[in-house]
Protein backbone atom coordinates (compact mmCIF):
# COMPACT_ATOMS: atom_id res chain seq x y z
CA UNK A 1 0.00 0.00 0.00
CA UNK A 2 0.91 3.85 -0.87
CA UNK A 3 0.59 5.99 2.11
CA UNK A 4 0.41 9.30 2.89
CA UNK A 5 -0.50 11.57 5.18
CA UNK A 6 -3.45 12.50 3.39
CA UNK A 7 -4.19 9.43 1.09
CA UNK A 8 -4.19 5.91 1.51
CA UNK A 9 -4.04 3.97 -2.09
CA UNK A 10 -2.97 0.31 -3.25
CA UNK A 11 0.51 -0.08 -5.16
CA UNK A 12 0.19 -2.39 -8.64
CA UNK A 13 1.09 -5.18 -6.51
CA UNK A 14 -1.92 -5.03 -4.42
CA UNK A 15 -4.63 -4.01 -7.42
CA UNK A 16 -3.26 -7.26 -8.53
CA UNK A 17 -3.67 -9.16 -5.03
CA UNK A 18 -7.50 -7.28 -4.37
CA UNK A 19 -9.48 -9.83 -6.29
CA UNK A 20 -8.09 -12.87 -5.36
CA UNK A 21 -7.62 -11.35 -1.66
CA UNK A 22 -11.91 -10.53 -1.74
CA UNK A 23 -12.63 -14.20 -3.19
CA UNK A 24 -10.43 -15.76 -0.03
CA UNK A 25 -12.34 -13.90 2.51
CA UNK A 26 -15.94 -14.75 0.27
CA UNK A 27 -14.95 -18.48 0.45
CA UNK A 28 -13.90 -18.62 3.77
CA UNK A 29 -16.90 -16.49 4.95
CA UNK A 30 -18.98 -18.86 3.06
CA UNK A 31 -17.26 -22.20 4.53
CA UNK A 32 -17.85 -20.55 8.13
CA UNK A 33 -21.61 -20.58 7.09
CA UNK A 34 -22.26 -23.63 5.65
CA UNK A 35 -19.86 -24.90 8.54
CA UNK A 36 -22.79 -23.27 11.26
CA UNK A 37 -25.47 -24.72 9.28
CA UNK A 38 -24.59 -27.93 9.38
CA UNK A 39 -23.36 -28.17 13.02
CA UNK A 40 -25.50 -30.28 15.22
CA UNK A 41 -25.02 -27.79 18.68
CA UNK A 42 -27.47 -25.09 18.48
CA UNK A 43 -25.39 -21.98 19.26
CA UNK A 44 -26.13 -18.29 19.27
CA UNK A 45 -28.39 -16.15 21.59
CA UNK A 46 -32.30 -16.99 21.86
CA UNK A 47 -35.07 -14.63 23.05
CA UNK A 48 -38.38 -15.96 23.76
CA UNK A 49 -41.39 -13.69 25.15
CA UNK A 50 -44.42 -15.19 26.71
CA UNK A 51 -47.27 -12.87 25.95
CA UNK A 52 -50.35 -14.75 27.67
CA UNK A 53 -52.39 -14.43 24.25
CA UNK A 54 -56.03 -15.52 24.02
CA UNK A 55 -57.35 -17.91 21.78
CA UNK A 56 -60.79 -18.15 21.14
CA UNK A 57 -61.71 -21.08 18.35
CA UNK A 58 -63.72 -20.44 15.51
CA UNK A 59 -64.64 -23.59 13.63
CA UNK A 60 -63.76 -26.89 13.10
CA UNK A 61 -62.59 -27.54 9.21
CA UNK A 62 -61.89 -31.31 7.85
CA UNK A 63 -59.72 -31.30 4.82
CA UNK A 64 -60.72 -33.99 2.52
CA UNK A 65 -59.28 -36.21 -0.40
CA UNK A 66 -61.41 -35.85 -3.74
CA UNK A 67 -61.41 -36.42 -7.52
CA UNK A 68 -63.40 -36.01 -10.23
CA UNK A 69 -65.94 -38.51 -12.02
CA UNK A 70 -63.97 -38.24 -15.12
CA UNK A 71 -60.52 -38.81 -13.44
CA UNK A 72 -62.01 -41.50 -11.51
CA UNK A 73 -63.10 -43.34 -14.98
CA UNK A 74 -60.47 -42.56 -16.60
CA UNK A 75 -57.83 -44.13 -13.72
CA UNK A 76 -60.29 -46.33 -11.22
CA UNK A 77 -60.69 -45.31 -7.80
CA UNK A 78 -58.14 -45.64 -5.23
CA UNK A 79 -58.94 -48.28 -2.80
CA UNK A 80 -55.85 -47.89 -0.35
CA UNK A 81 -53.67 -45.38 0.72
CA UNK A 82 -50.96 -46.77 -1.29
CA UNK A 83 -53.06 -46.87 -4.26
CA UNK A 84 -52.71 -42.80 -3.90
CA UNK A 85 -48.43 -43.44 -4.79
CA UNK A 86 -49.65 -44.53 -8.22
CA UNK A 87 -51.63 -41.92 -9.25
CA UNK A 88 -51.33 -38.35 -10.56
CA UNK A 89 -51.82 -36.15 -7.45
CA UNK A 90 -52.49 -32.02 -7.49
CA UNK A 91 -50.44 -30.89 -4.38
CA UNK A 92 -50.98 -27.46 -2.67
CA UNK A 93 -48.14 -26.33 -1.02
CA UNK A 94 -49.67 -23.82 1.37
CA UNK A 95 -49.99 -26.34 4.02
CA UNK A 96 -46.62 -27.70 6.08
CA UNK A 97 -47.24 -31.28 4.52
CA UNK A 98 -47.44 -30.02 0.75
CA UNK A 99 -46.85 -33.82 -1.38
CA UNK A 100 -46.33 -36.07 2.30
CA UNK A 101 -50.18 -36.60 3.09
CA UNK A 102 -50.48 -36.68 6.73
CA UNK A 103 -52.37 -40.27 6.33
CA UNK A 104 -49.39 -41.79 4.46
CA UNK A 105 -47.28 -42.35 6.55
CA UNK A 106 -44.05 -40.38 5.53
CA UNK A 107 -44.71 -41.12 1.90
CA UNK A 108 -44.62 -38.75 -0.73
CA UNK A 109 -47.05 -38.26 -3.88
CA UNK A 110 -46.05 -37.09 -6.89
CA UNK A 111 -48.32 -35.67 -9.72
CA UNK A 112 -48.31 -32.88 -12.47
CA UNK A 113 -48.84 -30.26 -10.55
CA UNK A 114 -47.61 -28.26 -7.52
CA UNK A 115 -48.72 -25.02 -6.67
CA UNK A 116 -49.64 -22.58 -3.49
CA UNK A 117 -53.15 -21.54 -4.36
CA UNK A 118 -55.86 -24.34 -3.34
CA UNK A 119 -58.41 -22.50 -5.62
CA UNK A 120 -56.51 -23.60 -8.64
CA UNK A 121 -55.87 -26.98 -7.06
CA UNK A 122 -59.96 -27.30 -6.77
CA UNK A 123 -60.32 -25.95 -10.53
CA UNK A 124 -57.89 -28.69 -11.61
CA UNK A 125 -59.48 -31.10 -9.83
CA UNK A 126 -62.93 -30.91 -11.62
CA UNK A 127 -61.29 -30.38 -14.63
CA UNK A 128 -59.69 -34.28 -14.04
CA UNK A 129 -55.98 -33.66 -13.66
CA UNK A 130 -55.88 -35.51 -10.54
CA UNK A 131 -56.60 -36.27 -7.32
CA UNK A 132 -56.44 -33.49 -4.51
CA UNK A 133 -56.00 -32.79 -0.49
CA UNK A 134 -58.16 -29.91 0.32
CA UNK A 135 -60.00 -28.60 2.82
CA UNK A 136 -63.78 -29.51 2.66
CA UNK A 137 -64.98 -26.00 2.82
CA UNK A 138 -63.51 -25.25 -0.22
CA UNK A 139 -65.01 -28.49 -1.89
CA UNK A 140 -68.44 -29.01 0.09
CA UNK A 141 -70.56 -27.58 -2.39
CA UNK A 142 -68.89 -29.10 -5.41
CA UNK A 143 -69.14 -32.67 -3.65
CA UNK A 144 -73.01 -31.97 -3.00
CA UNK A 145 -72.99 -31.28 -6.80
CA UNK A 146 -71.53 -34.34 -7.83
CA UNK A 147 -68.35 -32.93 -9.42
CA UNK A 148 -66.03 -34.09 -7.22
CA UNK A 149 -65.90 -37.38 -5.25
CA UNK A 150 -64.72 -38.10 -1.72
CA UNK A 151 -62.36 -40.80 -1.39
CA UNK A 152 -60.92 -43.17 1.32
CA UNK A 153 -63.19 -41.17 3.77
CA UNK A 154 -62.13 -43.62 6.76
CA UNK A 155 -58.26 -43.36 6.55
CA UNK A 156 -57.84 -39.92 4.48
CA UNK A 157 -59.58 -36.77 6.12
CA UNK A 158 -58.34 -34.44 9.37
CA UNK A 159 -60.21 -32.11 11.03
CA UNK A 160 -58.24 -28.84 11.96
CA UNK A 161 -59.41 -25.62 14.74
CA UNK A 162 -59.53 -22.15 13.00
CA UNK A 163 -58.90 -19.65 15.93
CA UNK A 164 -59.09 -16.27 16.36
CA UNK A 165 -55.65 -15.05 18.49
CA UNK A 166 -56.04 -12.15 20.91
CA UNK A 167 -53.87 -10.47 23.19
CA UNK A 168 -55.11 -10.28 27.16
CA UNK A 169 -58.58 -9.78 27.37
CA UNK A 170 -58.24 -5.88 28.74
CA UNK A 171 -56.26 -4.63 25.36
CA UNK A 172 -58.82 -6.00 22.79
CA UNK A 173 -59.42 -4.05 19.95
CA UNK A 174 -63.48 -3.89 19.51
CA UNK A 175 -63.19 -4.08 15.84
CA UNK A 176 -61.73 -7.53 16.41
CA UNK A 177 -63.68 -8.66 18.97
CA UNK A 178 -66.59 -8.30 16.54
CA UNK A 179 -64.91 -9.44 13.43
CA UNK A 180 -64.34 -12.46 15.61
CA UNK A 181 -68.20 -12.58 16.47
CA UNK A 182 -68.87 -12.37 13.14
CA UNK A 183 -66.58 -15.13 11.69
CA UNK A 184 -67.82 -17.83 14.32
CA UNK A 185 -71.20 -17.12 13.54
CA UNK A 186 -70.94 -17.47 9.78
CA UNK A 187 -69.18 -20.82 10.55
CA UNK A 188 -71.48 -22.13 13.01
Amino acid sequence: MRRSTRHLSLTELGESYLPRCREIVETTEALKRNAASQSKRPSGRLRVSAAGLHARRICDFRTVLVASPAFLHAHGRPEILDDLLNLPCLIDTVPRHGGRWPFLGGKTVKGPVMINDGEIIRDLTIAGLGIAYLPGILVKDDIKRGVLCELLTEVASETHGVYAVFPPRDYINPAARTFAQAIAEAFA
